[in-house]
């Protein structure tokens, strides 16, 4: 498993790159590489399960000046560590 605390801290530092001509989208960010740029966080998580990748290695982070900037963690058991939802009326249900 990826460090979460690692990937937030090279997206920390590389933000302005990473944000530039993104502002206000969400990115989708795996083993401090750039998966893809999506318009909310919903879709991000969609492209997550799509490209096969498990709760606690990939992070989904706003583009966002980091004074802009508001952090919330989720902490999922490696042994949960699957994404099981389904989409219903273009909303995410768990």
């Amino acid at each position: 498993m990826f460090d979460l605390d690692n990937l937030y801290k090279w997206f920390d530092e590389n933000r302005d790159s990473i944000i530039a001509d993104h502002l206000n989208e969400c990115v989708l960010l795996k083993g401090n590489s750039v998966v893809g740029y999506y318009l909310n966080t919903e879709t991000a998580l969609l492209a997550a399960k799509e490209n096969g990748l498990n709760m606690g290695e990939f992070l989904i982070q706003d583009c966002v000046t980091e004074d802009d900037e508001m952090v919330f963690t989720f902490r999922v058991p490696p042994s949960d560590s699957h994404i099981d939802f389904m989409i219903q009326d273009d909303k995410i249900h768990a």
